[in-house]
């Protein structure tokens, strides 16, 4: 467990002046075997950023609105016409469209995003 101390220790302390190092470590600290205990700071998993409550926006991104496109090709399926493959595709994406939770990361001047399902 030294090595896990050591590591985060050395994170937050990189986190100012060198931050690609402390996402290295932070990464480093994932990547090892047996660890079970959760961080006390939460990080992102995919760019290793330590998340504190002024650093990160969440929203809510609604589902795929339905165009006139897709109106018409459920007009088409209720009529139980016969689709193509193409308008098969595009509805199956329209209905299986889900609200997704929308991670906005502000760090080192740039916008950094996280995309989550929400159900």
């Amino acid at each position: 467990m030294g090595k896990c101390r050591f590591l985060k220790s050395a994170a937050r302390q990189l986190a100012g002046t060198c931050p690609a190092q402390a996402r290295f470590l932070l990464w480093t600290l994932s990547n090892i075997e047996g660890k079970k205990e959760h961080p006390v700071n939460p990080v992102c998993c995919y760019c290793f950023q330590f998340l504190f409550p002024n650093n990160y926006r969440m929203r809510l991104l609604p589902k795929m609105k339905i165009t006139s496109r897709t109106e018409k090709i459920l007009n088409l399926e209720k009529k139980n016409y016969r689709l193509s493959l193409k308008q098969t595709k595009l509805l199956s994406k329209y209905k299986e469209s889900k609200n997704t939770l929308f991670q906005a990361f502000f760090g080192f001047g740039e916008l950094y995003h996280q995309y989550t399902e929400y159900y």
